[in-house]
């Protein structure tokens, strides 16, 4: 579908972990196939603590994970990304890169806007009229306690 997508002239967002080489070299085969350019927004929590209430307080609340890919606890993430073996870190080339700190005490507001200026900036200004005018972040029983989810309308 996002292949579909992209040789429509629209421009697509692929929410994946990117947990393996495969994923990565995946998208830059679509990308080039169609004419579209990548840039790669990583959501990394770097304040482990705060990652690890948040995981559990989830996995409280939803009485376990929603499956192998979303742990319901601390250990049940160690052995998770144990898994991985280390596919995980690669090298991503000079494809645009931007790392966000999910657990920095920063507005919802000013994540965003720097999510949307780096993509602008690397798309030729293709974002630059993206007219954000509303943010919903608000806790429901899916984002208590996880990264939000955003609305941008």
């Amino acid at each position: 579908m996002a292949t579909t997508q992209l040789r429509l002239g629209l421009s697509v967002v692929v929410d994946s972990p990117l947990s393996r080489r495969s994923h990565f070299d995946r998208l830059l085969h679509m990308g080039s196939s169609t004419g579209a350019g990548l840039v790669v927004i990583e959501c990394k929590p770097k304040d482990e603590a705060e990652w690890r209430r948040r995981l559990e307080r989830r996995g409280a609340h939803h009485g376990g994970g929603d499956g192998w890919h979303k742990p319901a606890t601390w250990s049940d993430l160690e052995r998770l990304l144990e898994g991985y073996g280390g596919c995980t870190e690669y090298d991503f080339g000079d494809v645009p890169r931007l790392v966000v700190d999910t657990t920095a005490s920063v507005p919802v507001g000013d994540l965003v806007s720097s999510v949307v200026e780096f993509i602008s900036s690397h798309t030729g200004g293709r974002w630059e009229s993206c007219n954000i005018e509303k943010i919903t972040c608000t806790p429901s029983m899916e984002t208590r306690g996880q990264v939000p989810k955003f609305l941008i309308e």
